[in-house]
């Protein structure tokens, strides 16, 4: 069997596809495992158990962006999962909200999305969610990891597939079937129109689109017409190998003169999975998570619908949110990178907003999980009702100048236990004496060291970020 080090990383299982990861043997045991704890294992994690669908082992959404190996990827999972008798409702091409959404909408044990989000084509990953759409908890994930690496107990023999059309269908252990339809990304949007209409519309907003040629194509630019505002789409024609190229949230400068261009008053560019989203003002100046977290937590506790007053970031939010925060009577949580890290904060302290400076936003009163089209909706919201100008808002945070810094490593030890690296550190938390932070972590889904530093100066801080990449090439850089 393929190597596995580690089968889930912060935001689920990702690798190139067909490789590593996602090897044809891996993603076998991978479809197995979930089958089994399904039919075998439900009652044990209260995240999936109990299902609305009569005489079948469980039920499962499935869904994925527009990559090539997305439909592959999810053919194999679907076999594996109907032979042990899952119901399979297979949404297609949705964005990774839409999988969980409709999870809960549909009273399902799993969503599955085949997405890697933001990183390039030749990738592909697996998230899950869990029975209320929420990201599936790590005690799911282990036992998955545990099934993959031993095998299940009761492996599946060639009589539990049914030679039906397709080779899927009735037969096997129980009543698993594939069901497809666009009934599914419809009541996705209807729910999103409707709910946004309690509150009025988006007339006389004009926006730029950047669809990042990814899953949020064939979904936000309808639902933002039927709310009436004026669209402009760009990079919504994917091909199976565009998603994320020179687009999308990676390449936030796309929208930025897509907006200049067009006179809008506000750009929004997705990644490829439209779980996230980074703005652009109508200057064209881009703006991430952390401005709108700045903005909307302002809205949200004018209405007092800010709980406790608290709003929840991670390490890597900028130093200038936490104090812009501070001045509006609101305290910021911080968590490690990832946003089911947020997530679980958030529950533990009420708080209604949370989020990424990557633009990943929960929103508590519209949705359990990061979306980048309710992200989008809401910012809308707040122009709309302000009658401010985007660049206007965002003066209620200052930008910390921030360096980000990306080492490629060949393993991922404990920073603690390089002392050239920890050293390295130590110098550069003295030179900064307080006014400024010193974050380090690994990548999640790449063989990647990540490198945040912030302080007064650029070209300082820069000159930090370097020293302290050097530290790490030295220690353990890439073969």
């Amino acid at each position: 069997m393929t190597s596995l080090p580690g089968l889930f990383g912060t935001d689920g299982i990702r690798d190139v596809a067909g490789e590593g990861k996602l090897a044809p043997d891996v993603l076998l045991r991978i479809g197995d495992a979930i089958g089994y704890i399904l039919a075998e294992e439900e009652k044990k994690f209260e995240c999936i158990a109990g299902c609305g669908d009569e005489g079948v082992s469980g039920c499962v959404v499935l869904a994925r962006d527009t990559r090539a190996s997305g439909a592959p990827i999810g053919d194999v999972l679907t076999e594996r999962l109907i032979a042990r008798g899952v119901r399979v409702r297979d949404a297609g091409v949705v964005p990774t909200p839409v999988c969980a959404f409709l999870t809960s909408e549909y009273s399902c044990n799993l969503g599955i999305m085949i997405s890697a989000s933001h990183n390039p084509a030749q990738y592909n990953g697996i998230k899950l969610f869990s029975r209320g759409g929420d990201k599936a908890p790590e005690v799911l994930e282990r036992r998955i990891e545990e099934l993959v690496h031993a095998g299940v107990p009761r492996p599946l023999r060639m009589a539990d597939f049914s030679s039906g059309a397709g080779g899927l269908g009735a037969g096997g252990l129980g009543a698993g079937r594939r069901e497809c339809g666009d009934e599914m990304r419809r009541r996705y949007i209807d729910h999103v129109v409707e709910r946004t209409k309690k509150s009025g519309n988006l007339k006389g907003i004009k926006l730029v689109l950047d669809c990042a040629n990814g899953a949020t194509a064939n979904t936000a630019p309808e639902i933002f017409e039927i709310l009436q505002a004026e669209v402009v789409t760009i990079a919504a024609e994917p091909c199976e190998d565009n998603i994320n190229v020179d687009c999308g949230s990676l390449h936030p400068e796309t929208v930025a003169a897509a907006v200049k261009e067009h006179g809008a008053m506000l750009g929004c560019a997705f990644d490829g999975d439209g779980d996230r989203v980074i703005f652009s003002d109508e200057t064209g100046t881009v703006r991430n998570g952390d401005v709108f977290m700045a903005i909307y937590g302002r809205r949200l506790k004018a209405a007092d619908k800010l709980p406790g007053n608290v709003v929840v970031a991670t390490t890597m939010s900028n130093l200038g949110l936490e104090l812009s925060l501070r001045e509006a009577g609101i305290s910021l949580e911080r968590t490690d990178v990832g946003d089911k890290y947020v997530a679980a904060r958030m529950r533990e302290t009420g708080a209604a907003l949370g989020g990424e400076q990557s633009g990943h936003i929960i929103l508590v009163d519209r949705v359990s999980t990061g979306d980048g089209i309710q992200t989008a909706i809401a910012m809308a919201e707040v122009l709309h009702g302000s009658g401010k100008a985007f660049s206007e808002l965002a003066g209620v945070m200052t930008r910390y100048p921030q360096v980000l810094k990306n080492v490629r490593v060949r393993e991922k030890p404990e920073f603690e236990t390089l002392p050239e690296v920890t050293e390295s550190v130590r110098s550069v938390e003295d030179a900064l004496g307080g006014e400024g932070r010193v974050v380090l972590r690994y990548s999640g889904t790449e063989p990647l060291a990540r490198i945040m530093i912030e302080g007064l100066d650029q070209s300082v801080i820069e000159k930090h970020a370097d020293a302290i990449a050097d530290a790490i090439r030295n220690a353990i850089a890439a073969e």
